[in-house]
């Protein structure tokens, strides 16, 4: 009896001990400092509850007893210190439990900081080049009235925005073939063509860090006509049927055209301007009504004493085309081209065909003005004195044969 009461006394030690140990603890203290404790603690509780005990003898046990009571305390008064193999099994699952949590807070980070997700390393600026043409139907520019910069005729837009011409490089893609550095014009239908090329141009507009959807760039040309006042957009109305093939690509006057993107082979585009400097269209003759042919040689005549005024003043801008009659050689046809309708800021002009006086002939009539179209004009040469006509003949002759003898 004896034995069972000491029995059920430790039990109930082991028990108010627990509760001790408990009221008295941090919970969080208990759980990371007492673990084993409480493993010892229980081992001994389920040994104590069983059938059978081993036998005790004094010194075995690992508290004493107080006579009277049967209460079993530490020596220290608290329960023992855990084992080391019980330390490193807790640390082991503490540190199992914690590392996904820490792997977690790594892999956000990582994903802030990554140059794929914030675009500055990915996003490349596309960009691309884009062709375009402008012919010339100006007698080769005579008048010299073609501006020196390309950039103050075209204007280029960006979604219907006016571009700074700043922004943007534009290359002449014809060559110099004589080696005076003037690059050669292609020449075809009266035409000088020259090819340009922008480069450059960004392809999408819109944030390059990704933080905002980008769009496709619709770039557009246009001519700025105030920078060649007189000139006109060619109508394909002035050019022959041989120039079919240019008619296609023409733009109507005033267009806005859509630039292409240009690879960098061949030059065809539709990207197309001919400027057209608009000139009167004349022609007529030159009438010797002289019996003798003591008139000037065709040549020196037109190079010499055929003169075009403008002004007041001579007008070397003119080019005139001339050939004698194929049945009456006493009848010189000429036409005459270069004879623009407008003055360089885009006025009208008007011109004065004016042939020289010769001795001992005069002209009819003296001299016509143009400020149109005119065909058939006409200059008669007769004489002014045939007697002196005559009479400078026979001395001439008279003065030949003394010379000869």
């Amino acid at each position: 009896m004896m034995l069972k009461r000491n029995r059920k006394i430790r039990v109930l030690a082991l028990v108010l001990a627990m509760v001790m140990v408990l009221a008295s603890v941090d919970i969080g203290a208990f759980a990371v400092e007492t673990d084993s404790d409480m493993e010892t603690v229980s081992d001994d509780f389920e040994t104590t509850s069983g059938d059978e005990l081993p036998n005790e003898t004094e010194g075995e046990t690992p508290g004493s007893t107080t006579e009277g009571s049967g209460e079993t305390v530490a020596e220290s008064g608290r329960p023992e210190e855990p084992d080391e193999t019980s330390t490193e099994s807790r640390t082991t699952e503490t540190s199992d439990e914690t590392e996904p949590e820490d792997e977690s807070k790594l892999s956000e980070t990582d994903e802030e900081t990554s140059p794929d997700d914030d675009g500055q390393e990915n996003v490349i600026e596309e960009t691309m080049n884009a062709l375009f043409v402008i012919s010339w139907y100006d007698e080769g520019n005579v008048a010299e009235r073609r501006p020196e910069d390309i950039r103050r005729l075209i204007e280029i837009y960006a979604d219907g925005e006016l571009l700074d011409d700043t922004r943007f490089d534009i290359t002449l893609l014809n060559e110099d073939q004589d080696g005076d550095g003037k690059p050669e014009p292609d020449r075809a239908y009266g035409l000088e063509t020259y090819y340009y090329v922008i480069s450059n141009l960004p392809v999408y507009t819109g944030a390059k860090d990704g933080s905002e959807e980008q769009t496709k760039i619709i770039y557009t040309i246009k001519e700025d006509r105030a920078a060649i006042p007189g000139y006109k957009a060619m109508d394909t109305a002035l050019l022959d049927s041989s120039a079919g093939e240019l008619q296609n690509k023409m733009a109507a006057p005033g267009d806005t055209m859509l630039l292409e993107a240009y690879e960098g082979e061949g030059r065809e585009t539709r990207n197309r301007f001919v400027n057209y400097l608009p000139e009167y269209s004349v022609s007529g003759r030159v009438v010797w009504d002289v019996e003798d042919s003591s008139y000037p040689e065709i040549e020196s005549y037109f190079e010499d004493y055929f003169a075009v005024i403008e002004e007041d003043r001579d007008y070397v801008c003119h080019t005139v085309t001339y050939s004698k009659d194929e049945e009456k050689e006493n009848i010189w046809n000429f036409s005459i081209t270069g004879l623009f309708t407008t003055n360089e800021d885009g006025s009208a002009a008007s011109y004065v065909l004016h042939p020289a006086e010769l001795e001992w002939f005069k002209t009819t009539p003296a001299s016509v003005p143009v400020a149109q179209d005119m065909e058939d004009v006409e200059f008669v040469y007769t004489l002014s004195d045939p007697k002196a006509a005559i009479m400078s003949v026979d001395i001439e002759d008279k003065d030949e044969e003394r010379t000869a003898t």
